[in-house]
């Protein structure tokens, strides 16, 4: 009987230190949520209407035509998947999957990058305008799932100008 008591007692702290432990890890998994969303590309609010344009907007030296096989060169040649495309509104929707470059204690997918390019002729050029929207996926104990949260619009230069770098570079000289 004496021993039933102890084990009883035993598992009864066993229990409670089992719960506290859990419960902070839960929250350290908000936590992490909310660092690794930190380190995305979005800033808190949105920029008006001509840092948007200024941020989103780039001249080629080549025409519409070229540009746009170009763009569908330089998309496939960074592993992104092109959702759908429109060789005659000029516009090219593809999805980008960036892995996750901090130690995180949840599984974090990276950065999901949704870009939208719309290649316009400008006379014997062209514009391409992108816009980049962030998602973040991670993977949830208590849905026992992977959750999406869509964060935005990006906002960082780097982003932007990395892309439009990309396709300057792909112009035949």
């Amino acid at each position: 009987m004496e021993r039933t008591r102890i084990f009883g007692r035993r598992a009864g702290l066993y229990a409670a230190l089992a719960a506290s432990v859990a419960a902070g890890l839960s929250a350290c998994g908000s936590m992490n949520v909310l660092k690794a969303r930190e380190q995305t590309s979005v800033v808190a609010g949105t920029p008006d209407v001509r840092q948007i344009a200024a941020l989103t907007r780039h001249p080629m030296t080549v025409g519409a035509g070229e540009c746009y096989d170009l763009l569908l060169d330089v998309l496939q040649s960074e592993g992104c998947l092109i959702e759908s495309a429109d060789r005659a509104s000029g516009l090219v929707v593809a999805r980008q999957v960036l892995p996750l470059e901090m130690a995180s204690a949840i599984p974090v997918a990276g950065e999901i990058r949704r870009l939208s390019f719309l290649v316009q002729p400008a006379h014997q050029t062209s514009e391409v305008r992108l816009t980049v929207y962030i998602a973040r996926q991670w993977y949830s104990d208590e849905t026992s799932g992977f959750s999406t949260e869509e964060l935005g619009m990006s906002t960082d230069p780097a982003v932007y100008r990395d892309w439009f770098e990309k396709l300057d570079r792909a112009v035949p000289r």
